[in-house]
């Protein structure tokens, strides 16, 4: 039988940012008579997850290449700088930039002579032959690099297909429509020649790139010099089947899935219940759910805002303005908390979602919950041709709807794609056309 191997480094366990989206593609592929496997980190725990009938290797370790890449790439420019200015730094820093160059560089090879190990430890147990499928749907530095190391070493990778997606942006937002070159080298690090020294490695009809938004596809396209396919995250049709099950309540219950991050809008909080407490919590017309594994690790906002009504936080099951489930939760409790929505809210900081989407909004609009999210990123972009065909409705059926939006709806189908207000192509470094 064919294999299918999915390699995520990082994957730890059922509550990890990837574990569902590892559970479809797996399971798309045995129900397709591929034999799945799953090459995940180390310490990864199935407990409580779904896993059928996988064969899963546990082989890597921690991704230290970001942070050594940056270092050593910083004690190069120092010494390069030094040299190319005849000596403008001390001896002394000349000296330190020297050492650090050093003590970088065995850093970085020995991470990635682990990532080697691990690869090759991944191969041995995998055993994959000619018209198998490797991939890996989260692709870091330390893949790319850790890939490009291993590749030309093992001929028998060049008889399988490698399929990697890009999920997380190489630039972040204000570099790259800035344009600077120096941040550029900053944050690509050494991704180009790895990606360059990967294909040259393997044959390249058998390498296939990806990322999960137009944008980073865009985006990788222009820094790597290579053409990258958009691949939707899949939806889980569980949650719709299970949302059709659940009778209507009240109040209103708008959730947040996931586990609580900084990028995921923590510092909004406060401004949401200030917003919203007099009309719809005060009234018992809202109820905010949330995943965390206790209650101190909920937003303060929402610690007082129970304490100010004199309301514990509450089980999901109960009517109480703010509501917490368990993280992580099992694949089953998981579904059913996201079919409980009536609202998905999704606070996340725009630059760090900027060019990348969302797999909990995926999965909410897939089961045909409305979702909140922040304007000019991508997570908008995917609702924009919605709401604009809506808002065309609306022009052609209704007369006061046509008269004050005629300028807005012709600018938005006239603009190019891609294009955010504030922003365009090729624009100055403050981003303003």
């Amino acid at each position: 039988m064919a294999k299918f191997v999915v390699i995520d480094p990082t994957l730890r366990g059922v509550g990890q940012h990837h574990f569902e989206y590892d559970v479809h593609v797996l399971s798309a592929a045995e129900r397709n008579g591929w034999q799945a496997m799953l090459a995940a980190h180390r310490d990864f725990d199935a407990v409580g997850g779904r896993t059928g009938n996988w064969q899963i290797h546990r082989a890597f370790g921690d991704d230290r290449h970001r942070p050594v890449l940056h270092k050593l790439r910083q004690s190069q420019r120092r010494l390069a700088a030094a040299t190319a200015d005849g000596g403008s730094l001390s001896l002394a820093r000349q000296c330190e930039a020297q050492i650090n160059g050093w003590r970088y560089g065995r850093r970085h090879d020995r991470a990635t002579r682990g990532y080697r190990a691990a690869l090759d430890a991944t191969w041995t147990a995998c055993q994959p032959t000619p018209g198998d499928q490797i991939f890996v749907p989260t692709v870091t530095p330390a893949d790319l690099v850790g890939l490009a190391d291993w590749a030309p070493r093992n001929r028998a990778a060049c008889k399988v297909d490698w399929h990697l997606q890009f999920h997380f942006p190489l630039v972040d937002a204000a570099t790259w429509y800035a344009r600077e070159s120096r941040k550029y080298d900053d944050q690509l690090l050494d991704l180009p020649d790895a990606l360059a020294d990967l294909l040259a490695a393997l044959p390249r009809d058998r390498v296939h790139l990806y990322a999960t938004t137009r944008s980073l596809a865009d985006q990788f396209g222009y820094c790597l010099g290579e053409s990258f396919t958009v691949l939707p995250i899949p939806v889980n049709s569980q949650i719709a089947a299970c949302r059709a099950a659940i009778a209507e309540k009240a109040p209103l219950r708008a959730i947040c899935a996931g586990q609580a991050r900084s990028e995921k809008g923590a510092s909004q909080w406060g401004q949401i219940v200030e917003g919203l407490k007099d009309d719809y919590f005060a009234r018992g017309r809202l109820q905010v759910a949330l995943q965390a594994a206790s209650e101190e690790e909920l937003p303060a906002p929402l610690r007082r805002l129970s304490a100010e009504f004199g309301m514990a936080v509450a089980a999901p099951q109960a009517n109480g303005p703010i509501a917490l489930a368990g993280w992580p939760l099992g694949p089953r409790e998981y579904v059913e908390y996201l079919a409980s929505a009536d609202i998905g809210l999704l606070t996340y900081d725009p630059l760090a979602y900027h060019y990348r989407i969302s797999g909990v909004m995926v999965e909410l609009l897939g089961a045909g919950v409305p979702v909140v999210v922040p304007a000019g990123c991508a997570l908008a972009d995917e609702l924009a041709e919605s709401i604009f065909a809506y808002q065309q409705q609306l022009r052609e059926h209704i007369p006061v709807v046509a008269n004050h939006s005629t300028a807005e709806l012709d600018w938005r189908a006239a603009r190019p794609h891609g294009a955010r207000p504030g922003i365009s192509v090729g624009s100055d470094a403050t981003g303003a056309k």
